[in-house]
């Protein structure tokens, strides 16, 4: 695991394969998982990773990247937290 936190690792990776292999409309946090929009030029390799990196968010925690992650609703907002997060955020 990278030395970057959460949900941001995934951005930073897809970023950086995207600068090879396509384009990037959007990353943002959907209903509990990471959401990566995808450009019409995207490879199917970053499509590939884009499916694995959102998969992989849903049992992710979004703050710490600690696994198992669950859902924790706030103010309407569905967040992903490990156990640990979610007593900090508390």
């Amino acid at each position: 695991m990278s030395s970057t936190e959460g949900w941001k690792r995934f951005q930073l990776e897809i970023s950086e394969a995207a600068k090879l292999e396509g384009t990037i409309v959007s990353t943002k946090p959907k209903n509990g998982y990471l959401a990566i929009q995808l450009g019409r030029n995207a490879s199917k390799t970053l499509t590939a990773l884009a499916e694995t990196l959102e998969l992989e968010s849903e049992v992710t925690c979004q703050a710490c990247g600690r696994s198992p992650a669950t859902e924790t609703f706030t103010k309407q907002v569905i967040l992903k937290l490990c156990e640990r997060c979610r007593r900090d955020q508390r």
